[in-house]
């Protein structure tokens, strides 16, 4: 009972963190607080028609080849000629959000994993660049972060 308490007193507190300030650190933090709680195993289809993403990608596989696109730009120094998103933010259900885009689901616990990943990957490749291009590439992938978080947002309600 201490355990689950402390489990829950951690994820509040990471996500508190990542209200104050959006940074891959605290992200990466806030997942690995969600996997330690339990979260994402307990997640159902029905919990997943009940709550809503709001998202620039269809699905979360959409989402992963956007984020590999982005690394792909930021290694090769290019700049960025295609959108990294839609124009305008979907407002789609979690479960809808969390399929292949055939529309079978994937499993959320190595989506996410493979997402954090990624997301830290592209953000390891903006560090090392010079100050003009990272904040270039910082300024064009900041969406990545909003839809990480909206999408821990969601799971931490399953607490």
């Amino acid at each position: 009972m201490l355990i689950a308490w402390f489990r829950r007193w951690m994820l509040r507190r990471r996500a508190a963190r990542c209200k104050q300030g959006l940074t891959p650190v605290n992200l990466e933090h806030l997942f690995a607080a969600i996997k330690v709680t339990g979260a994402v195993t307990k997640y159902t289809p029905t919990f997943g028609m009940q709550q809503h993403i709001t998202s620039h990608h269809l699905t979360v596989v959409d989402f992963y080849h956007r984020l590999e696109g982005a690394i792909d730009i930021v290694r090769e120094e290019t700049y960025v000629t295609r959108p990294q998103k839609n124009s305008k933010p979907l407002r789609l259900r979690l479960d809808d959000y969390l399929t292949t885009p055939q529309g079978h689901s994937v499993d959320i616990a190595e989506a996410v994993d493979t997402l954090v990943d990624r997301y830290t990957a592209l953000h390891t490749s903006i560090a090392q660049k010079d100050t003009e291009r990272k904040s270039y590439y910082a300024r064009h992938f900041e969406h990545f972060s909003s839809e990480l978080h909206e999408l821990a947002e969601c799971l931490m309600r399953l607490q």
